[in-house]
């Protein structure tokens, strides 16, 4: 199971030159040969509609394994090959946005991995409603903080959960299992939101995290922008200044809000909250300065860790994150 974090930040890419099709292109050159490999693909993008300028890339990973598929079953030379499925990480509520038809469409290329908030381990006594998300600062403020908490914490269990395997079992027929859920081996990380985001932490640091944590293989892309560009940034030069909790909240004023309810629901509902995770990534970024290859265990050496960090070019970017993972896992990765 390979992770995909790669959120599209239109102002970054334009600036840079790039546009949604050259993301798309990006994920294809990067997914293709892990899902001939039998690979799985981990990302938990939304399923609506795709906007004007905001494209939606977790189509473009179900339509690609459709196809891998197809191809398989139309006997060619790639018949043999056992093709990956996208494994969908949804916490809650967004889960409740995926419709039962799309389920039912995409059943034979897709999973859907559901954190709720009886999983996220909040009590039912202090569950929310996800109406309560939609509130406006002064609406109501207890349920909106309640429900913001819930969420991010709802968010941060889901990426947690990303590292674990995790048993699914029948509906309706508790204690039978379905199939199992693996956990990632790898991440790759592109873009990603650096304010206004949802959780306690930009959501690409805090996956970026748990893989440093685990010590799995971590390929950031930082050259485009996004939450990605700023961990870079902060990799590559010494001088640059870490994060903490002040310039995050400034850029997502929820987080205090966030914060100030966490306290006062510690001992009832177990979490991290930014200060620490801020804390704890702060510990790798100074430990990543001083050898970039062995923290992120990219496989590649330090003058190919360091460009990976920096480039723009997308071409190289693929070039190295398939040498990366071919060095990290050569049995299951095709360079073809």
């Amino acid at each position: 199971m390979i992770g995909f974090s790669i959120a599209y930040e239109r102002e970054n890419l334009l600036a840079r030159g790039y546009g949604a099709g050259h993301m798309r292109e990006f994920l294809t050159r990067l997914a293709r040969p892990l899902i001939r490999s039998g690979s799985h693909l981990a990302y938990g993008g939304h399923w609506m509609p795709e906007a004007p300028n905001q494209p939606n890339f977790t189509y473009d990973l179900l339509n690609l394994i459709s196809a891998e598929q197809e191809d398989n079953s139309l006997g060619g030379p790639d018949s043999s090959h056992v093709t990956g499925l996208l494994f969908n990480h949804q916490a809650w509520p967004g889960y409740e946005q995926v419709e039962t038809y799309l389920r039912a469409q995409w059943i034979h290329c897709c999973r859907i991995v559901r954190i709720s908030q009886d999983v996220a381990g909040i009590p039912p006594g202090l569950q929310a409603l996800s109406k309560d998300l939609s509130l406006k600062p002064g609406d109501d403020d207890a349920r909106r903080a309640r429900a913001l908490f819930n969420r991010a914490v709802c968010l941060s269990k889901m990426r947690s959960s990303m590292l674990d395997l995790l048993p699914v079992e029948v509906p309706d027929r508790p204690q039978v299992r379905e199939y199992d859920v693996p956990p990632i081996s790898a991440g790759i990380l592109l873009g990603g939101k650096t304010a206004l985001y949802q959780g306690f932490f930009p959501g690409i640091l805090e996956e970026a995290l748990n893989l440093l944590r685990a010590r799995k293989p971590l390929f950031i892309v930082g050259g485009l922008g996004g939450a990605a560009e700023m961990l870079a940034q902060m990799i590559c030069d010494p001088q640059a200044p870490l994060l903490d909790f002040s310039r995050l909240a400034a850029a997502t004023p929820d987080l205090r809000l966030m914060a100030d309810y966490g306290d006062q629901h510690a001992q009832q509902i177990s979490h991290r909250g930014t200060s620490q995770l801020v804390k704890d990534l702060n510990g790798f970024i100074q430990a990543a300065r001083q050898d970039p290859t062995d923290v992120l265990q990219t496989g590649l050496s330090k003058d190919q860790t360091i460009t990976l960090l920096q480039t723009r070019d997308l071409a190289l970017v693929v070039k190295l994150v398939r040498q990366g993972l071919a060095t990290k896992m050569p049995q299951k990765m095709l360079l073809s």
